[in-house]
């Protein structure tokens, strides 16, 4: 049985394939392909000290979204709700073709190399699932999930001290909470809030 969970994050640029990991700290590798990273992945994360037999492992594949106002990056877990968080992505592309809605949604976090990270989500997943996916040294992130037919809902989340956030336990949320629980929430329903998490 796994002792722990590492979240490993996929980015492919340029013709490199890279990995990282929030819970491997300085642990990045690249390959020159997608399948070459996959067969070379068990022995990089032994010499990162991690053996790969005793850990659930939980893929992540990263895309840059370039604007001239600044770089958005989606993120969509490789699991059972693959096409779902998709359809996330797509939602946010359109969005992004909007110079009203582009601009709004330059006021997030940003990741400590400066981009919005957008991490797709569905209503079952819950706010520990997706600060796992940050460095626990300071990061941000906007956690989207589809509603209605073409629109997504957001909040903000924070490790560390943005200035303007309150705590998870202000809104009544845990760590547990569901993203549906805190799509339903009354505190949170009218615009994106930006909850600071302790990890």
């Amino acid at each position: 049985m796994p002792s722990r969970t590492i979240d490993l994050i996929v980015y492919a640029e340029d013709g490199t394939w890279t990995v990282s990991s929030p819970q491997i700290p300085g642990f990045i590798g690249g390959r020159a392909s997608g399948e070459e990273l996959s067969r070379d992945l068990p022995d990089m994360l032994r010499f990162a000290g991690v053996d790969p037999t005793s850990v659930a492992i939980r893929m992540h594949q990263e895309t840059m979204i370039p604007t001239l106002e600044g770089d958005f990056v989606t993120r969509v877990a490789r699991d059972e709700h693959f096409e779902a968080r998709r359809e996330v992505v797509k939602r946010i592309e359109s969005a992004l073709t909007d110079d009203v809605q582009r601009e709004d949604m330059l006021d997030a976090p940003r990741t400590p190399t400066g981009e919005v990270l957008y991490i797709c989500g569905v209503p079952t997943d819950t706010i520990r699932w997706c600060v796992e996916q940050l460095h626990p040294s300071g990061d941000g992130a906007v956690v989207a999930v589809c509603v209605a037919d073409d629109m997504i809902w957001a909040a903000h989340l924070y490790i560390g001290d943005d200035g303007d956030g309150q705590p998870l336990e202000h809104f009544g949320f845990s760590l547990d909470t569901t993203l549906s629980e805190m799509m339903q929430s009354q505190v949170i329903a009218n615009r994106p809030r930006r909850l600071l998490v302790s990890v």
